[in-house]
């Protein structure tokens, strides 16, 4: 006997066996012994797309073509330095490194200005379905 799914056609003991994968994968994030897939493919996802996302949602915002401009370039500046690649990687204390590192070059002013625009990027983060409900709780700049 056959099923079809996403345009496949599947035995049924096959899809019966998807199905109890769901529902383990579901018990798993529900008793919280795994992140929801959100969290895990906002995990697995390079900064720099999210840092795409968040520029396209400050333009849907309506914000200030300087402003994302400066935003985005800080944001990305940090991403390079830093060394940066994926959410796991976004330290405190690899920005305090940083910024003590870049103390001689930047203002404070500025300095302060970097670690706002990488920490709005952290902040809008949960509020993307890609990136689940704490995408970046704990990363505090």
């Amino acid at each position: 006997m056959w099923c079809m799914t996403k345009g496949h056609f599947l035995e049924m003991r096959d899809a019966a066996k998807m199905g109890v994968l769901f529902i383990c994968e579901k018990e798993r994030e529900l008793s919280r012994i795994s992140a929801p897939r959100s969290q895990r493919d906002a995990a697995n996802r390079f900064l720099t797309e999210h840092l795409t996302g968040f520029v396209a949602c400050m333009e849907g915002l309506n914000r200030s073509a300087s402003h994302i401009s400066h935003v985005g370039t800080r944001v990305r500046n940090l991403i390079a330095d830093c060394g940066w690649r994926y959410l796991s990687d976004v330290t405190a204390k690899s920005f305090e490194f940083w910024r003590r590192k870049k103390a001689g070059e930047l203002s404070i002013k500025t300095l302060n200005e970097y670690r706002a625009s990488m920490f709005s990027m952290l902040a809008w983060l949960p509020t993307m379905s890609n990136a689940g409900t704490s995408g970046g709780r704990g990363r505090s700049l």
